[in-house]
């Protein structure tokens, strides 16, 4: 059971990892980050090559989103 929060806010969680062949969820998903429906906070973005700098910085703790690691 998800937990209600402020304002009528209702949490889903959901483990991606559960669906990574769910191609048809997936798209569904993209479409509502589009639609602003649905709200990512990104806290940084490494390329990579400074994914060392990026797990350092997971470490540190105190993010206020999910860090990103661009591959080209």
């Amino acid at each position: 059971m998800e937990p209600d929060l402020e304002r009528g806010i209702h949490a889903k969680f959901v483990n991606v990892r559960e669906r990574k062949t769910d191609h048809e969820a997936i798209a569904k998903l993209h479409q509502q980050v589009e639609d602003g429906l649905l709200l990512l906070r990104v806290a940084g973005v490494f390329p990579t090559t400074e994914a060392a700098a990026a797990h350092e910085r997971l470490a540190k703790g105190h993010l206020r989103g999910r860090l990103i690691l661009e591959f080209d």
